[in-house]
């Protein structure tokens, strides 16, 4: 269970104070309880890890599978990466998931299968090492939650995550407190075709964008930094529509914030997008219009 609790008022530009709250951790799914059954990885190994996840799996369909990696080690992703599926929680303690070299013939260090749901990840250091990967990627997913998970040096987005379509509500998909940098020709965060998505409380650096949002709707995207993108800091495309853009501080790209729309009367919503003292940092607007109480501020 994900809670997200987030208040806005006349408050000033920039930045906003922590709002995140932690979820009850007394159950993940069922109020009246839960079927979970706990992994503690000691093999330091993906093809380890994998294993024993595809037999507990087999041997309980429908169980929560909670998973834990052996602290304190590296695991070598090679041609395949660690793939998770529906009903599933991996929490790292701060373990290394990497490419093995620059060769690495996988597409992401970890995979969420498609039609997966109800998944996270957490606490999780992903290092692509100038591969042509990502850190996570998902496809035609709903309800996965990406939170407190550091990603660097991937080729590809760090962390891509695509939803069941724009038109199809409940795809709920989250990603917090999460540090992405130096995926140097791909966003660093990248939503695409979900509805009701939530990006909060990350930073997004040294990337060519920072957060990327592609046929995205009803998303929120709050009190995140990108700072230091080559092309764009915040750049909405492809038709996202009805999305707010909240307290967020964009510094340091060619482009701070770019929304493209090709349908002439869908709505993005965008307060209070703060900027650092950068000439540059302009704002692109293509056939898009703006409502709201407050329009989108530029600090010069």
């Amino acid at each position: 269970m994900f809670v997200f609790t987030c208040w806005h008022a006349n408050a000033a530009p920039g930045l906003a104070d922590y709002v995140y709250t932690l979820p009850n951790g007394d159950f993940i799914q069922n109020v009246a309880g839960d079927e979970v059954v706990t992994l503690n990885d000691t093999s330091g190994s993906i093809s380890s890890l994998q294993s024993a996840i595809d037999s507990a799996r087999t041997s309980n369909p429908t169980a929560f599978l909670r998973i834990f990696l052996k602290p304190g080690s590296a695991y070598a992703v090679w041609s395949a990466p660690l793939v998770m599926g529906s009903n599933m929680c991996l929490t790292g303690n701060g373990t290394r998931i990497e490419a093995s070299s620059t060769n690495t013939t996988a597409t992401s260090l970890i995979r969420i299968a498609p039609s997966s749901s109800y998944v996270s990840v957490s606490n999780v250091i992903l290092n692509g090492r100038l591969a042509s990967v990502r850190g996570i990627e998902a496809l035609d997913v709903s309800r996965v939650n990406i939170d407190n998970t550091i990603v660097r040096d991937t080729v590809l987005a760090g962390i891509f995550l695509e939803g069941l379509g724009g038109t199809i509500f409940d795809s709920q998909l989250s990603i917090s407190h999460c540090d992405d940098a130096r995926s140097a020709n791909n966003a660093g965060m990248h939503l695409k075709n979900t509805t009701q998505a939530v990006c909060m409380e990350n930073t997004s650096a040294r990337n060519a964008t920072g957060i990327l949002l592609d046929g995205v709707s009803r998303a929120t995207i709050f009190n995140n930094q990108c700072l230091s993108n080559s092309a764009v800091g915040l750049a909405l495309s492809a038709n996202s529509t009805n999305t707010f853009v909240i307290h967020n501080l964009i510094s340091n790209s060619t482009t701070g914030t770019s929304t493209d729309t090709t349908r002439t009367r869908e709505i993005q919503i965008l307060y209070e997008a703060a900027r650092s003292a950068n000439p540059n940092n302009v704002i692109v607007l293509r056939r898009t219009e703006h409502h709201g109480r407050r329009p989108t501020r530029a600090l010069f």
